[in-house]
């Protein structure tokens, strides 16, 4: 669960920042076990909702077996596995580099993440297991995307 975590932030000066009656406020929101807070999933906004329709909203979307399905065991290191396997044979073909080899290898563990806004699920890749293979093949495929007319 996200909580508003600028407020704890031990390098701002609220003082400078807000009036105090609103800093309390804040806290006040941020503390109240009857709401949650979360992120926007665009315009860096903030979304406040009743936590019993939040986890009605969540259970609806998990519910829903044409999208979701309880796994007899967590598949991750088998992941894993597979994709240490599939990039030390890039690496031994040449492939990719040394460097690139480096860098998008496993090292994160991954993370479970919640939607962050009810109605539709989505799920952040950060943390995950393809994480820095995602970013290595965009570094590569950017270039094309923007010259398609879909592009905005």
């Amino acid at each position: 669960m996200y909580t508003i975590s600028w407020l704890r932030n031990k390098n701002t000066r609220y003082s400078t920042i807000c009036p105090t009656q609103r800093i309390e406020s804040l806290m006040e929101l941020k503390n109240d076990s009857t709401i949650i807070i979360k992120p926007a999933d665009k315009g860096g906004a903030l979304v406040i909702q009743n936590i019993a329709d939040y986890e009605k909203q969540i259970l609806r979307q998990l519910r829903d077996d044409s999208f979701y399905k309880i796994l007899p065991k967590d598949p991750t290191n088998q992941f894993k596995s597979l994709i240490h396997d599939k990039l030390s044979k890039f690496l031994n073909e040449g492939e990719i580099t040394k460097t690139e080899y480096e860098h998008i290898k496993l090292t994160p563990q991954p993370h479970s993440m919640t939607p962050p806004i009810p109605g539709r699920p989505i799920v952040s890749s950060n943390g995950s297991l393809t994480e820095n293979i995602s970013t290595f093949v965009d570094h590569f495929v950017k270039p094309w995307a923007i010259s398609l007319p879909t592009y905005t």
